[in-house]
C-alpha cells in the first residue's frame, strides 16, 4: 500500500514529466543557465539548434555547441549583466546553427532568478524572428533603391501621414521648394506656415475652355463660309 510520501513522489514525477513535455513541444527556445553560463535545462528547440539532445545540454555552456566564439562570449556577458541587474530584459541576439552554420535572429526574454541558497540563475525564452528580420532587410533594400532612383531622376517626393499629422519629404523635394533639407519630417503645421498649399478642381474649367474653343472654331468657320 502506498504511503502519502510515495503518492507525493509519484505526483512530482508526473508533474515533471508534464513540464518536460510542455517545454519540449514549445517551438521557442527555452533554457535555464547558472552564473557560469552552464545549462541547467534546455528544451528540444535549443537541442535541435545545437545538434544535440536536451539531456546532453545540461552541465555544458554554449561554447560546447556553438562554433561562433563572439556569440558565446556575448551570451555569457549579457546573462551575467541581466542577473546582476535583477530585472527582466528583452534582448535581440543571434545564434549559429551547429550543423548548417546558418545564423538565426532571436528576440529573447531573459528573467533573472535566485535560488533559496542565493545562487543566481537565468531563465531565457527566445522567439525566432529570422523571417521578420529578412523582411525588414528587404524593405530597407527597397527603400535604398527608391532613394537611388529619386536622387538620379531629381524627383521630389512628400508624404502626409494623416493619422499622425506628420509630413515627410526626400531631400530633393526640400530643395525644389526651398525648404530646409535637414527637416525631412515635421508636423503639417510647419509646412503650411512656410508654404501655402492650394488644391483646385479644374475639371469644370477645362470643360468650359473646351466649349469656348469649339464655339470660336465654329463661329470662325461660319464667318468664312459665304451665305447663299
Amino acid at each position: 500500500m502506498k504511503t502519502r510520501s510515495d503518492q507525493m513522489a509519484t505526483e512530482l514525477v508526473a508533474a515533471n514529466a508534464l513540464l518536460r513535455t510542455v517545454i519540449d513541444e514549445n517551438p521557442n527556445i527555452i533554457l535555464m543557465k547558472d552564473w557560469d553560463g552552464k545549462f541547467l535545462i534546455g528544451n528540444r528547440a535549443l537541442a535541435t539548434l545545437y545538434g544535440t539532445t536536451p539531456e546532453a545540454l545540461v552541465g555544458k555552456d554554449d561554447g560546447a555547441f556553438n562554433p561562433n566564439a563572439e556569440q558565446v562570449a556575448f551570451y555569457l556577458q549579457n546573462a551575467r549583466a541581466v542577473m546582476s541587474q535583477n530585472t527582466t530584459q528583452v534582448v535581440l541576439e543571434e545564434s549559429t546553427n551547429a550543423a548548417t552554420g546558418e545564423v538565426s535572429h532571436y528576440q529573447s526574454i531573459k528573467k533573472p532568478l535566485v535560488t533559496a541558497d542565493g545562487r543566481k540563475q537565468l531563465l531565457v525564452i527566445a522567439h525566432d524572428v529570422s523571417e521578420l528580420k529578412r523582411v525588414q532587410q528587404k524593405l530597407e533594400q527597397s527603400e535604398r533603391r527608391l532613394r537611388y532612383v529619386l536622387d538620379a531622376t531629381g524627383e521630389g517626393l512628400w508624404d502626409w501621414n494623416i493619422p499622425t499629422g506628420l509630413v515627410t519629404h526626400n531631400p530633393q523635394w526640400c530643395k525644389i521648394i526651398g525648404f530646409d533639407d535637414q527637416l525631412l519630417e515635421h508636423p503639417l503645421e510647419v509646412f503650411v506656415v512656410s508654404h501655402i498649399l492650394y488644391f483646385r478642381d479644374v475639371t469644370h474649367e477645362t470643360e468650359v475652355d473646351h466649349m469656348k474653343s469649339e464655339f470660336l472654331s465654329t463661329a470662325a468657320h461660319e464667318l468664312r463660309t459665304p451665305m447663299h
